[in-house]
């Protein structure tokens, strides 16, 4: 039983990073804080997802 939901294990993870950068995180969070200047800067300096450590 066990062996059929290890398809799922791949999947939701690669769902929800989906839905946080193309539906409901980013796009939601950009939308409101359009025309901020401080946020436009910070936007422009900070990776989305994944740190850079350079």
């Amino acid at each position: 039983m066990a062996i059929n939901y290890v398809g799922l294990a791949f999947i939701s993870p690669v769902f929800i990073t989906f839905l946080l950068l193309k539906v409901s995180g980013v796009p939601m969070l950009e939308k409101r804080y359009k025309g901020n200047e401080a946020f436009e800067a910070y936007k422009a300096k900070t990776p989305v997802i994944f740190p850079r450590f350079w």
